[in-house]
């Protein structure tokens, strides 16, 4: 698989929907960790709690992409080193998440998320137009919607008056 990005779209070409679930599992283990690091620095309750409804939402992400995975690597019997395929690949999505420190202030941070969101919208919309199956469709429907909650929340979050 060839990802790339070009004017906040992303390309796919090269496409096993085996390396999509990969890859779409480990974006939602990224945002796992990046609303961990959030709310372990976050002391106001109410944000607090929308992290936490956030956290959950990727971390059921996750396990959806797994068994996703999992499924096509067995409709494949193909002996494909996951770990290989990701090491192969610069999906770009949360890389700056994870080599850098955490933003300094709590707006910086949610900026972040909102640019993260974005781009993980972005390629689950390039994987939706590679996908044949209609169940798999409908599931990257629901979480592209999902993660666009996420980002609405995040706009919301940063809008003056809010108490961020």
């Amino acid at each position: 698989m060839k990802i790339e990005e070009r004017g906040g779209t992303f390309v796919i070409s090269d496409f096993t929907e085996l390396e999509a679930y990969t890859i779409a599992g480990t974006i939602e283990k990224d945002g796992v960790r990046f609303y961990e690091q959030l709310l372990r620095e976050e002391n106001r309750p109410e944000v607090k709690k929308t992290l936490s409804v956030l956290l959950n939402e990727e971390k059921r992400h996750v396990a959806l992409f797994e068994s996703y995975r999992d499924r096509a690597w067995e409709a494949q019997k193909e002996d494909l080193d996951a770990d290989d395929l990701l090491n192969s690949i610069n999906y770009g999505i949360f890389q700056r998440v994870s080599s850098k420190k955490k933003p300094a202030d709590s707006r910086k941070a949610l900026a972040l998320g909102v640019a993260i969101e974005n781009k993980s919208i972005n390629f689950y919309q390039a994987c939706m137009r590679h996908v044949s199956s209609e169940s798999t469709r409908e599931a990257l429907r629901t979480i592209i919607e999902e993660e666009k909650r996420h980002k609405d929340i995040f706009e919301r979050m940063l809008k003056p008056g809010s108490g961020i």
